[in-house]
């Protein structure tokens, strides 16, 4: 069973229930703000990482990085990846790294 088939499954059974529930996961699902879902897989490729290390983030809470969670489903939304790498960017001085290792001389660096 494909993936897109498990979530129809999921939501048939899901709007049987709780129709209006059922909508805002489909709408989640389909997105239609434009802002793209990603498996763990393609955001641990995005990001450098892989998947086992989103889940065990997940599950320790070490780290902030939103995700929707349908039934069994994970997916991270591209913008929530963005936000979350752009918290964690570091602002280094120029020149910083060659400074650390002693290759400026007054902001200049020695060849």
């Amino acid at each position: 069973m494909s993936e897109n088939d498990l979530i129809n499954k999921l939501l048939a059974d899901l709007r049987a229930k709780n129709p209006t529930l059922a909508n805002r996961i489909e709408n989640l699902t389909r997105n239609e703000l434009g802002d793209p879902l990603m498996e763990p897989e393609e955001t641990a490729e995005y990001i450098g990482n892989t998947p086992g290390t989103l889940a065990a983030w997940r599950h320790t809470k070490k780290y902030d990085l939103p995700y929707v969670k349908i039934g069994a489903l994970v997916r991270y939304r591209l913008s929530d990846v963005n936000d979350w790498l752009a918290r964690r960017t570091m602002n280094l001085p120029r020149n910083a790294s060659a400074q650390r290792r002693g290759r400026t001389r007054g902001g200049e660096l020695i060849a």
